[in-house]
């Protein structure tokens, strides 16, 4: 905002100056410069110049995106009679137009690559993911062939505890009759 504000006072100040002839010609050829920017070789005036255009707001159409203003043409040459001016008119409409025709092919054969580029990526996404599936479905189900598994084998471990257990009793009772019999 400081900037602003300093532009503002040069280009008033040089505005409301009123020089004489040779300082006059002065300034149209060397501008004032502003000794409070780091790059002295911009001219007040360019740098007013550049801050308009960054600063100016962007024409929209009726759909909402950023137009472009129409470029400027420069003006017909006066001398020439007006069938050549309205031929030189015809020829820049037909080139403008050539200009358009082609930026619109181009637009429309990125367009087709960019959807052809998006199906494809979804394409392979969606194979990625129906082998991850696959692979789940295996994995779990070797999983649960595992609990199963895991499950007879603890079963037939109680049951393999339960018949040592009962033998040893036996065991122990026959040690025990065999120790009183002697």
């Amino acid at each position: 905002m400081d900037k602003v504000a300093d532009l503002e006072d040069e280009l008033h100040a040089v505005k409301n100056a009123t020089p004489s002839r040779s300082s006059s010609s002065l300034s149209l050829t060397n501008p004032p410069l502003n000794t409070t920017t780091p790059d002295p070789s911009f001219s007040t005036q360019s740098r007013l110049a550049s801050f308009l255009t960054a600063r100016r707001p962007q024409l929209w159409s009726r759909n909402n995106t950023p137009t472009r203003p129409p470029p400027r043409t420069a003006s017909p040459n006066p001398n020439l009679p007006l069938e050549d001016q309205l031929a030189l008119e015809r020829a820049a409409k037909e080139a403008a137009e050539e200009k358009v025709a082609a930026v619109n092919q181009e637009l429309e054969e990125l367009t087709q690559s960019l959807f052809e580029e998006a199906n494809a990526m979804v394409r392979t996404e969606k194979e990625k993911v129906a082998r991850l599936e696959a692979k789940l479905q295996v994995l779990e189900a070797r999983e649960e062939d595992k609990r199963r598994r895991l499950s007879e084998l603890e079963k037939a471990i109680g049951r393999i505890t339960r018949v040592r257990s009962i033998l040893e009793n036996n065991n122990s009772k026959a040690t025990g009759s065999v120790t009183s019999v002697s």
